[in-house]
């Protein structure tokens, strides 16, 4: 996804965004299903964070300057939101005897995961909006995305039964975006 972002390839940027958090979704009950030691649980778990931080930060943070063109406000953008993804991952990667304890009903900001959709959404307007204003416009919604990460609200945990919707939707949003094409193209 870095790769085709980096190309000028959007639509495949979008869709292995999306692809890669369809993934992570399903890897962590198929990882509860081995058998581990303490070390490699550990060890699963930073590398999970690395993934998470790949996923959920630097592609969509590239995929971001790729649109806007990497002008000097989108860097400034850019690190804001890479920062603001790795302090909520380091935040909820730390040991649960140093962070508050976490109502099971409600999670603390923004989960990451929901940027994964937001930001194919939002995408769809670069079809219909003139680019240099759906470049301010992105830039904006990466900055609201990254406050939201880090603050600290408590937000209502979807129930079990929406997340397959969510998995549904990332998936149609997977297929119509590589019937799409490009936009501003």
């Amino acid at each position: 996804g870095i790769g085709f972002a980096f190309h000028g390839e959007l639509q495949y940027a979008l869709v292995s965004l999306m692809i890669a958090a369809i993934i992570d979704f399903f890897v962590g009950s198929v990882m509860r299903q081995f058998q581990s030691t303490v070390a490699e649980a550990a060890f699963g778990k930073e590398l999970k964070t690395l993934s998470n931080f790949l996923i959920y930060g630097v592609l969509p943070a590239v995929y971001m300057m790729a649109v806007a063109k990497a002008g000097g406000l989108s860097l400034v953008v850019f690190a804001f939101y890479i920062l603001a993804v790795g302090t909520r991952l380091a935040y909820f990667n730390q040991s649960t005897q140093f962070r508050e304890p976490q109502d099971k009903d409600f999670t603390t900001g923004l989960p990451l995961e929901l940027g994964t959709i937001v930001i194919p959404l939002v995408s769809l307007l670069g079809f219909l909006l003139p680019l240099n204003i759906f470049q301010i416009f992105l830039m904006l919604i990466y900055l609201v995305l990254g406050f939201s990460y880090v603050y600290k609200v408590k937000i209502p945990r979807l129930p079990k039964q929406w997340l397959f919707y969510l998995v549904a939707l990332e998936a149609l949003l997977c297929v119509a975006w590589l019937f799409l094409g490009k936009f501003g193209a």
